[in-house]
């Protein structure tokens, strides 16, 4: 308790975090923007490169940023000075220490300018878990529902059902038993999220490519660009 009280007034001191978005690139951080010694991470949206060993470019990572909380980020792949690949993650709360900043106020807006630009980078595809875990229709560059709360709701029922069940069987079933039964009620759970995914985004079955790499060209029905910059305000 004491270690953790010492790391929020450490991290309180520290407090703030930047994202924006625009024409040239993203720029983000967290504490305070100083030209001197802070100046944050900048990724210009020509090193965002395809990757031809990959079946998507863009693609949903599920990291366990904080604790054991799987935080799902954007993965995309930039191509550094020496032209090698580097694999990159930016979360998609655009904060990757919510002790300093817990949320931007227009978050929604700026994943919006983000899935843009990044739609604008010739030749990259992207999964379609990535507009689905974004909340971002990719026609019409509005948002839409996500699927957490029918995920966790589906996860929570099988949880409570297996919970009933252990607790009924415990005196009579050895313990490799009743794991096999979780096993089972989570295998059971994915595939009927599985299932609601597929029913709620029936679209979102293949991979989505925006720009190819020979019609690098915008085109008015889909504004794949960011016309202003776009920044996280918290």
């Amino acid at each position: 308790m004491t270690a953790m009280s010492v790391l929020l007034i450490r991290e309180g001191f520290r407090t703030g975090a930047w994202f924006t978005v625009g024409s040239a690139g993203i720029h983000y951080g967290n504490g305070r923007l100083d030209p001197q010694k802070n100046m944050g991470t900048q990724i210009e949206w020509q090193e965002i490169v395809r990757n031809p060993e990959t079946s998507c470019d863009i693609t949903i990572r599920h990291e366990g940023t904080y604790g054991n909380l799987k935080v799902p980020g954007i993965k995309f792949w930039r191509c550094t000075q020496q032209g090698k690949l580097v694999e990159r993650t930016i979360p998609l709360w655009l904060t990757e220490n919510m002790l300093k900043c817990f949320r931007f106020g227009n978050a929604q807006e700026v994943r919006i300018a983000l899935l843009q630009g990044l739609a604008g980078c010739p030749g990259l595809r992207f999964h379609p878990d990535v507009f689905v875990e974004a909340g971002v229709d990719p026609q019409t560059w509005k948002s839409m529902r996500r699927p957490e709360i029918v995920d966790w709701s589906i996860l929570m029922f099988a949880l409570a059902i297996w919970f009933a069940f252990a607790l009924t069987m415990l005196d009579t079933l050895p313990f490799i038993a009743l794991f096999a039964s979780f096993l089972a009620i989570l295998g059971i759970a994915v595939l009927i999220s599985t299932r609601f995914h597929r029913v709620a985004y029936p679209g979102f079955t293949d991979s989505i490519c925006f720009c190819p790499e020979h019609e690098p060209e915008m085109t008015e029905d889909h504004p794949v660009q960011p016309e202003q910059k776009s920044e996280g305000q918290y």
